[in-house]
């Protein structure tokens, strides 16, 4: 029952969106519009209970005195003090824009700006010319590159247009290759767990 119970609601939902889709019969659309809303309360739940689990996490960590419990008390206040500003004023009041422009922004370009060197590693160990393909590989991101930056056209007017033919034929055909599968993916595993055949979305003893 704990197994056969959760694989019916989601046979249920699933066939219920499908045919909210494909067909317009009011009675349907509505539990469908429903069902989506249900699911939007329960993210938001989600989202609350990850927020009671951080908070926990960090004052256990503050309370017993553990390393980077400065960094504990600092998130616990800007999260405190973003929750109360956009509960009270909202979120679009301009406090709360002045807080999220000059808190969340800065510390979003610092963190892709760390992220930057870890691309540039990985970027390259990936383009080392070990073989054939990744010959080719470096070759187009090198033609690439130097069509983008303004010094690739100054050493020739030509690599902006190979770096946009490369962008717009092998790139394109490639990324849509790549949704193709990452499709048929998706729809194979959604039949095999209307089937009953993929159960590790229902936990670790299915």
């Amino acid at each position: 029952m704990k197994l056969k119970l959760p694989l019916a609601i989601t046979i249920i939902l699933t066939m219920l969106s499908v045919a909210d889709y494909y067909f317009k019969v009011p009675a349907i659309n509505t539990i469908a519009r429903d069902v989506t809303v249900a699911t939007l309360v329960m993210s938001a739940c989600a989202i609350g209970i990850g927020i009671i689990s951080l908070t926990k996490i960090h004052v256990n960590r503050i309370a017993k005195k553990k390393p980077h419990s400065l960094e504990s008390v600092i998130m616990l206040v800007t999260l405190a003090a973003f929750i109360l500003v956009g509960a009270v004023l909202g979120s679009g009041d301009p406090n709360y824009v002045y807080m999220f422009q000059n808190i969340i922004v800065p510390l979003d370009s610092a963190m892709f700006s760390l992220a930057g060197f870890f691309m540039a590693s990985a970027a390259y160990r990936a383009f080392r010319a070990r073989s054939n393909e990744a010959l080719v590989l470096l070759v187009a991101a090198v033609l690439v590159m130097l069509g983008q930056a303004p010094i690739g056209e100054a050493l020739w007017s030509g690599f902006p247009n190979v770096s946009q033919w490369i962008l717009d034929v092998p790139n394109t055909a490639g990324v849509r290759a790549l949704i193709m599968g990452i499709a048929i993916g998706m729809l194979s595993l959604t039949i095999r767990m209307l089937m009953g055949h993929e159960k590790g979305y229902l936990g670790a003893g299915a």
